[in-house]
């Protein structure tokens, strides 16, 4: 059974009874989950397709729209990765897109530090084919349509992601004995966000 909202969670304690054990079991494993890669055309057409019911053609058009105004890299690529020379003006372009998320605090580690430190998943020289991985420039977009902000929004959050720390945590397992019955559950402690 699973909980859905705190005032049901109030209503099921009311009924646990007044004497009850929890027992830590082991710690099951350690996981790190590594960020997302940068986007390639056919990513981004999938996240746009999926957040804005755009179809593959109509955020190809966009997107080219957006490479001819100078404010995103070519977008017809295939790779999602970046060459190491290219990394190290990667702090200035998430700096300087910063407004464009809503939530940028918590991606405040990307830009307070030197490009050494970002997270180098996305940094392959041997996996950039003719482009790497869609970018934006260092050229600031104005009067951007709704439909030219979702795509662009969509490239800079994915840059933030990507290279963003890796997620860690760790994953537990607990058992409680409610009048000698036993329920098992477990939950994950972020050590890493």
């Amino acid at each position: 059974t699973s909980v859905d909202s705190i005032a049901e969670l109030d209503r099921l304690i009311k009924y646990l009874p007044k004497v009850y054990t929890i027992n830590d079991l082991p710690v099951i494993t350690k996981k790190v989950t590594r960020p997302p890669l940068l986007h390639n055309l056919s990513s981004l057409q999938q996240l746009a397709n999926k957040r804005y019911n755009m179809s593959a053609d109509e955020s190809l058009k966009v997107a080219q729209g957006l490479y001819e105004k100078k404010l995103i890299t070519y977008p017809r690529t295939d790779s999602k990765y970046i060459s190491e020379d290219i990394i190290k003006i990667i702090p200035k372009l998430l700096a300087q897109n910063i407004s464009f998320l809503p939530y940028a605090s918590q991606y405040q580690y990307n830009i307070d530090h030197d490009y050494k430190v970002l997270n180098p998943n996305a940094v392959n020289n041997n996996k950039v084919t003719d482009h790497h991985a869609i970018l934006t420039t260092e050229i600031l977009p104005t009067n951007l349509s709704e439909v030219e902000s979702n795509i662009y929004s969509l490239i800079v959050e994915r840059m933030f992601e990507a290279f963003h720390l890796n997620h860690e945590y760790t994953h537990y397992a607990y058992e409680m004995i409610i009048n000698n019955h036993s329920f098992k559950g477990t939950y994950n402690q972020i050590t890493v966000p």
